[in-house]
């Protein structure tokens, strides 16, 4: 199972004041995170939101623990 510093660099959770993740499988396809980027970059905030590509809802849960979550955006195709 993927432990939560291998979902995406350390350096790029550490770049932004907070985060959220677009949670799901599969989720390649989706623009979300861009669409998301484009509006915090719009109105100067340091957020992002990171694409975790999975269905393991334990995984979520401890990452949702970061006090610089935010919210989660879900997609899916099945």
């Amino acid at each position: 199972m993927a432990q939560p510093s291998e979902l995406h660099e350390a350096s790029s959770l550490d770049a932004v004041e907070r985060h959220g993740y677009l949670f799901g499988h599969p989720i390649a396809h989706s623009l979300s995170p861009l669409l998301h980027q484009t509006v915090y970059d719009g109105i100067g905030f340091k957020w992002s939101q990171f694409p975790l590509d999975s269905l393991d809802m334990d995984l979520f849960l401890r990452l949702r623990e970061d006090p610089r979550f935010y919210g989660k955006s879900k997609n899916s195709l099945s």
